[in-house]
């Protein structure tokens, strides 16, 4: 149509040429002459003065693109339109708070009926997600979490449908953040209703249902892509078959590798990939699993919660810790500082100052003093120590100085951050420091059950227990040493049997490797350890698709992990860059158990 539609298309960065070019468009397109031109240039113009942050701009163009675009007319154009403008009127700071609010929930009720009559799911979930946001805000937790409960339905339901790996992952994901949206706003309600038991509960099941629905459709989509591929090829052996002029060997011979790859066709056929479930644990089996030496911290940040959630055995139901609104900011604010710190490589004081201002932003001085004070004698609840605290269920004993070990997990921007090297103590000890050797991280409560009980957990590796990875590009010099000094320490700890297997060099190949740890996933007597010392790549567009660098420009991807059956793999060390950083869009592609 014009240029305002492609520089919109093209993001963000684009959004001030987009503003110029439908300022121009505006000059030939009036609501009388060219009335669907027009309002489309308005549209556009609506989508630049929102990335560009001019909110009261956005909303004047897109009411007066809302003028042509009726519901009547074009039922579909206006949905789209009213739900960017009950965007916009969430957000809207200026004039009266509550009002805008209004507003914005009757533009999103309004246009709801229109996406289910036009069957689009998808826009149907993320609207509604949002809709139960506003709720939220205007304290109407009735309706939030009615609304919420509906979105968490509709998205499992098309999650299901499209669970196969026909459909891209980027649309998959956006009915997941959807859904975590959802998820926030669920448990923003039950802390505000005292029920922080269902609200952590709510937290692992999606955690757990997420992580499931993304290996499922990784392994699918890698599947049938690989299927299709072959299901061609076939194809055109067929063809190149009925074509063969010359008979004898050649026919032969095209014969042989036709009913080879339809072979290879049923072998790789995608209905036969399925993940393991992972059974979310109610709270009473997260006690369970922690057991009487064990505190949990999770810490749990969506768009309009922060918490966290302290888990023990003598807890009858969790104690929460919640961030105000203004005090998210600020935690975000001092998450963008410390990644810019890594990203840039900057000083050691700054790198301290940002560890600092994480501290304070997270408050980890006052949590961890309401972890070390709080003690409740049987049949009483203590007043909480802060007023944001939410007191545990009547009857709680809560001792941490005994507990002797602390697992975090960790959900949402706070992924990544080492919260186990904030300072908790005036004095600057850490929280490594207090807990010492029995500071763990999980993804989650369940998961880290899901470890715990993996067999073999108990047995002493040896030095034949090693496979090892070693300087596989030849450019890390460090290498070399540092897989010597690992097969060194295990021989010396352990029981001297067998040979550490090290892949050096040339030999550390992608083929090389899969081989050795399926020999070894296949012995179900021998445990064993993989350390890989070497180059790394993050991909945090596509996460599924971040690797470690091995010998002979090979990969071993995350594709490739979710594939391995590691029945026997004790202990996973991944001694590579860019193997901690926090930028992946979610949370099922970061935190390891460790």
């Amino acid at each position: 149509m014009n240029d305002s539609t492609a520089y919109t298309d093209l993001g963000p960065l684009m959004a001030e040429r987009a503003e110029k070019a439908c300022a121009q468009a505006l000059q030939v397109f009036t609501p009388e002459d060219h009335p669907r031109d027009w309002a489309l240039t308005e549209q556009n113009l609506g989508v630049a003065y929102s990335r560009q942050g001019k909110k009261r701009e956005a909303i004047a163009a897109y009411r007066a693109c809302l003028t042509v675009y009726t519901l009547e007319a074009e039922p579909l154009e206006w949905a789209k339109v009213t739900r960017n403008l009950g965007a916009l009127m969430g957000e809207y700071l200026e004039g009266d708070r509550n009002e805008n609010l209004q507003a914005s929930r009757e533009l999103y009720e309004s246009m709801l009926p229109v996406l289910e009559e036009q069957a689009l799911p998808r826009e149907y979930i993320d609207a509604a997600s949002f809709l139960c946001g506003t709720y939220l805000k205007l304290r109407d937790y009735p309706s939030a979490m009615s609304t919420a409960q509906s979105v968490l339905e509709k998205a499992d339901q098309e999650l299901a449908q499209v669970v196969s790996g026909t459909d891209d992952f980027a649309a998959k994901d956006v009915i997941r953040t959807s859904a975590q949206r959802a998820v926030g706003v669920l448990v923003c309600c039950h802390v505000h209703f005292r029920d922080c038991t269902k609200a952590l509960e709510a937290i692992d099941q999606r955690f757990c249902q997420g992580l499931v629905e993304i290996a499922h459709h990784l392994k699918s989509s890698d599947a049938a892509e690989e299927w299709r591929e072959n299901r061609q090829k076939g194809l055109l052996l067929e063809q190149q078959l009925d074509n063969a002029e010359a008979a004898g060997a050649l026919r032969s011979s095209v014969r042989e590798e036709l009913e080879e790859a339809r072979r290879t066709e049923q072998h790789l056929r995608p209905p036969e990939f399925s993940p393991d479930p992972i059974d979310p644990l109610d709270y009473a089996g997260m006690k369970a699993t922690l057991g009487p030496n064990t505190v949990a911290a999770v810490w749990y940040m969506a768009h309009d919660f922060a918490g966290v959630f302290l888990v023990a055995d003598t807890l009858v139901g969790p104690a929460v810790w919640t961030y105000t609104e203004e005090q998210r900011v600020t935690i975000r604010s001092a998450v963008t500082q410390f990644r810019l710190c890594l990203t840039l490589h900057q000083s050691e004081q700054r790198f301290a100052a940002a560890l600092e201002s994480l501290s304070e932003a997270l408050q980890m001085r006052d949590i961890h003093d309401h972890l070390l004070r709080r003690n409740d004698p049987p049949g009483r609840t203590a007043p909480p120590l802060h007023p944001q605290v939410t007191p545990a269920a009547e009857g709680s004993i809560y001792q941490a100085p005994n507990f002797s070990h602390l697992v975090l997990v960790v959900h949402g921007p706070l992924q990544g951050v080492p919260l186990d090297a904030l300072a908790v103590r005036q004095d600057g000890t850490c929280l490594a420091a207090v807990y010492g050797a029995g500071t763990l991280y999980s993804p989650s409560i369940s998961l880290f059950k899901a470890a715990v009980d993996r067999p073999n957990q108990k047995s002493r590796l040896s030095a034949g227990g090693l496979v090892a990875v070693q300087n596989p590009t030849q450019n890390l010099p460090a290498s070399d040493e540092e897989v010597q000094a690992v097969a060194h320490m295990l021989a010396m700890a352990g029981p001297d049997e067998g040979t550490p297997c090290v892949l050096a060099h040339d030999e550390a190949d992608r083929e090389a490797l899969i081989r050795e740890i399926k020999a070894r996933s296949a012995n179900d007597g021998a445990c064993y350890a993989l350390h890989f010392s070497c180059h790394g790549a993050a991909n945090p567009i596509q996460p599924w698709k971040s690797c470690l660098l091995l010998a002979g420009d090979t990969k071993l991807t995350v594709l490739d992990i979710l594939g391995l059956q590691l029945r026997n793999c004790h202990l996973a060390v991944l001694s590579a860059c860019q193997t901690g950083v926090a930028a992946v869009p979610t949370d099922w592609f970061s935190q390891p158990i460790r």
